[in-house]
């Protein structure tokens, strides 16, 4: 991924808003979306919209726009859950998360 900078950082907030915008028209359920960015790549972290007929559609819209804004590579991945395991310390972490499907936008 690369180092972070402004730019980078300016960039994965604006994906991250549109994909939630995305999401919105598309998803009725409940979903959740996170984003890490560096300075060649932008990885998007989609829980909870297990449609598999709205993926493909969320790549393509994501494609449109980041051709459109001259965004850097954009990593998609749809998992089913979040997954946070309790280690009864008060302390959690990140459990075994399903993937459901990836997209690689270059």
């Amino acid at each position: 991924m690369g180092f972070k900078s402004a730019a980078s950082n300016e960039e994965r907030r604006a994906v991250f808003g549109f994909t939630k915008l995305i999401l919105d028209d598309l998803s009725d359920t409940g979903f959740k979306v996170g984003a890490n960015a560096g300075e060649n790549s932008i990885w998007l972290y989609i829980y909870g919209v297990n449609d598999s007929a709205i993926w493909p559609k969320v790549a393509e819209r994501l494609a449109e726009e980041k051709k459109k804004q001259g965004w850097r590579t954009i990593y998609i991945q749809f998992f089913e859950k979040e997954v946070w395991e309790d280690l009864g310390n008060g302390n959690s972490r990140r459990g075994e998360e399903r993937l459901l499907k990836a997209f690689l936008l270059e």
